[in-house]
């Protein structure tokens, strides 16, 4: 996998700032909450094998159709809401042997292997021997490396806008083994009842084809997509942003700008626009995203008809006589954002996780 990592927003290095603050040695027990949701099926044989470019990352050994659960991978390590660079080196320390070795056989990015030295004076400071120090370092490195953040999902979130998780953020082995694309073939996101995280296929993928998720918010715009990635230490050179084939033109950034708006704003309004235009906005987000030839969009779907729904219903306040029979469908619109939930996501707790 490339040096990994991303999220909606800046990386917030809550082991870091645990120690800059000068945290407190107070620390609570570890408490092994890992527990996984009974299988419903039986999930597609993976491999993990070489990348050009990118080091590792997962492969299918057969083929899979499109909107297939794939992944179920329960949490290696996991910090709760309170818990911070002691917990975390707490629970490495209880770790198996075999779960040990599979958390120091994932990379780290340089961006985090840069702040070591720092990190291990301000722990010495602390009372740490040196050679402590050193290696709690190296563990948060890797642990924010690959690990993915599953609370305050609001981007992209799921329908019943559940926001509380058990924890603050989670690493996930076989899914920390994925690598970025701007235009993936899968989407994860974080079961709240399980605790696990689950992969769900957005097309068809060829047997001896490469899984990819996006690291971050891949309706964002092209010069965003590029920083994201740069602060996690590569450069995205996927078709989308490659200019490769039918994404020379730019035309597709053009249609992913009125996407990404629309997932953005969400129940918000522009203050610019009549209650028509957004409405009509978000139809045509609607049809950008159900293009049969940009299927890793259907992930904004659900989003999306939930718009659709919330502006109908302003649009019918502002002028009933005009979007009245438009309205009265606003049941099926969200119909349709739950059939593309369960597609993308499962029929399990539906909220959105994004790479740290």
């Amino acid at each position: 996998m490339p040096p990994a990592g991303g999220t909606l927003s800046a990386p917030v290095n809550v082991l870091r700032d645990w120690v800059d603050r000068g945290g407190s040695e107070d620390t609570s027990a570890y408490v092994d909450t890992q527990d996984s949701e009974p299988q419903s099926h039986s999930l597609p044989r993976l491999e993990v094998r070489s990348s050009a470019g990118k080091g590792l990352g997962l492969f299918t050994c057969e083929h899979i159709p499109a909107y297939t659960r794939v992944v179920d991978d329960d949490a290696l390590l996991s910090l709760g809401p309170k818990e911070n660079l002691p917990e975390l080196w707490r629970k490495y320390l209880a770790l198996p042997q075999e779960d040990r070795q599979c958390f120091e056989s994932l990379s780290v990015h340089e961006n985090q292997t840069s702040k070591e030295e720092d990190q291990i004076v301000k722990l010495k400071q602390r009372g740490y021997a040196e050679d402590e120090a050193r290696k709690m370092s190296q563990v948060s490195s890797k642990y924010l490396s690959n690990a993915f953040n599953t609370e305050d999902r609001t981007a992209h979130g799921g329908l019943g806008g559940q926001q509380g998780s058990r924890w603050s953020s989670a690493l996930f082995p076989t899914i920390a083994r994925i690598n970025h694309s701007c235009v993936p073939n899968c989407h994860p996101h974080y079961n709240l009842l399980s605790g696990a995280e689950v992969l769900y296929t957005l097309r068809d993928i060829e047997v001896g084809e490469e899984l990819s998720i996006s690291y971050f918010d891949m309706t964002s715009p092209f010069a965003t997509r590029q920083a994201r990635a740069k602060s996690w230490g590569f450069t995205c050179s996927c078709t989308a942003c490659g200019r490769q084939g039918s994404f020379a033109s730019g035309e597709y950034e053009g249609k992913l700008a009125l996407v990404h708006h629309v997932v953005e704003t969400q129940v918000s309004f522009m203050k610019t626009n009549t209650p028509a235009e957004d409405v009509e906005t978000a139809n045509r987000a609607i049809e950008i995203a159900s293009d049969p030839d940009l299927p890793w969009l259907v992930a904004s779907l659900p989003v999306l008809h939930k718009t659709l729904a919330l502006r109908l219903q302003k649009a019918n306040e502002w002028d009933p006589e005009r979007f009245g029979a438009q309205f009265a469908s606003v049941q099926s619109i969200f119909q349709e954002a739950l059939k593309w939930e369960l597609r993308t996501k499962g029929s399990q707790t539906l909220q959105r996780t994004d790479r740290r």
